[in-house]
């Protein structure tokens, strides 16, 4: 397995203006700080989106009280949090594609085992079959971001993109 994508993707979409009452010179310029105010929005949005989502990996919300088995074959210690060695946060790749009338962004981990951290599972401990089957509770820190579930606050796209579309508006016309 090589990484996981979740399968929802935000949509920027940028603000409905009325420009029918201005001259052609200035709707071009109205559309061109559209397009750069989407960019600007979109750049807002994938840095705020990224520590949304490290705060929520990072939330007690997850802690598992039983005692995990290291590869080394050492017991990783008492709660544990999904962060652990710090590998899945930082696979974290955060891609986003301009439309033309909508820029989406799409969320990813790299890591073989995000999926089963975000929706649990049952897996035998490095393949040794002598250590068993563990049942590995599901932690969707993703959908609580996305959704505001499981003591998660909600993401709340709305902030990074005005402050996008209104940084590159105020400067071409205010």
């Amino acid at each position: 397995m090589a990484g996981f994508d979740f399968s929802t993707k935000l949509e920027i979409l940028p603000p409905k203006i009325d420009m029918k009452d201005n001259t052609p010179k200035m709707k071009r310029a109205m559309n061109a700080a559209l397009v750069e105010g989407t960019i600007k929005a979109a750049a807002y949005v994938q840095r705020d989106l990224r520590i949304a989502l490290d705060n929520a990996m990072n939330s007690s919300t997850w802690g598992w009280t039983r005692d995990t088995l290291r590869k080394n074959g050492s017991i990783a210690g008492s709660t544990r949090d999904i962060v652990d060695t710090g590998k899945l946060r930082n696979s974290l790749s955060i891609k986003e594609k301009n439309l033309k009338t909508k820029t989406t962004i799409s969320i990813q981990y790299k890591t073989p085992y995000a999926a089963l951290v975000h929706y649990g599972g049952v897996v035998v401990p490095y393949g040794n079959v002598r250590a068993g089957t563990v049942i590995v509770p599901a932690r969707p820190w993703i959908e609580a971001t996305l959704k505001g579930t499981h003591g998660i606050q909600k993401f709340n796209m709305s902030k990074p993109m005005n402050t996008g579309f209104n940084e590159v508006w105020s400067r071409k016309f205010g």
